[in-house]
């Protein structure tokens, strides 16, 4: 769409381009942020292409991490006021500083909706929560490699510790298809869209690492 300055348009051109047919990693070089590319183009495709609408895409990560912290202090008996209150503090922290969609942001808080939903399946006991874990670092990742790789090796480190201790294994069949579906919905993307395996790789494992 001709605008494309670092960070702060960083996901309005892509979008726009997918909407027109491209496909990142084929027809564009991608090293963070499909995940995010396709949620914006959506949002375009819904509510047309704007600045407001790039705005949008920039406060619903921060909206969804705000109620899922809600929901987990909850569960973990903390008031219904107190917890008001934090969630509050927390939804000012976690908007995007510049205001539209950064991968870093996403990154970070998908991974830390996957540290939630880890907590609350402990705590629960339900199942669907350990489906949801892999979900959410999985989305995270092709927002941004780092921080959420880094954030899985701490929450794989802490599952096997939970094992340890608890001796309960009855969330692993789910954690594991969700694991495997996960996967499997990456290799039919790049399948679907003709895209090489090898780019995927070089472009946004083995170049990322040569920068920063």
């Amino acid at each position: 769409i001709g605008v494309l300055p670092q960070d702060t348009f960083a996901y309005f051109d892509t979008a726009y381009r997918i909407l027109k047919g491209s496909v990142p990693f084929r027809d564009y070089w991608t090293v963070s942020g499909p995940f995010i590319d396709y949620l914006q183009a959506a949002i375009f495709y819904i509510f047309g292409i704007s600045w407001k609408s790039y705005v949008i895409n920039g406060s619903l990560i921060n909206t969804l991490i705000t109620i899922i912290f809600f929901y987990t202090i909850r569960n973990f008996n903390q008031d219904r006021l107190h917890s008001l209150f934090y969630a509050f503090c927390f939804s000012i922290l976690a908007n995007p500083s510049m205001g539209t969609p950064f991968p870093d942001h996403y990154s970070t808080f998908l991974s830390l909706m996957g540290i939630f939903f880890f907590l609350i399946a402990i705590k629960k006991e339900k199942k669907i929560f350990w489906l949801l874990v892999p979900v959410c670092f999985f989305f995270g990742f092709l927002s941004k490699q780092s921080p959420s790789s880094y954030i899985l090796l701490v929450l794989l480190i802490s599952v096997f510790i939970y094992v340890k201790y608890s001796k309960n294994l009855s969330f692993i069949k789910e954690f594991f298809t969700s694991s495997v579906f996960c996967i499997f919905f990456l290799f039919a993307f790049l399948y679907l869209n003709e895209i090489e395996f090898q780019q995927f790789i070089y472009q946004y494992i083995s170049f990322p690492k040569t920068i920063a």
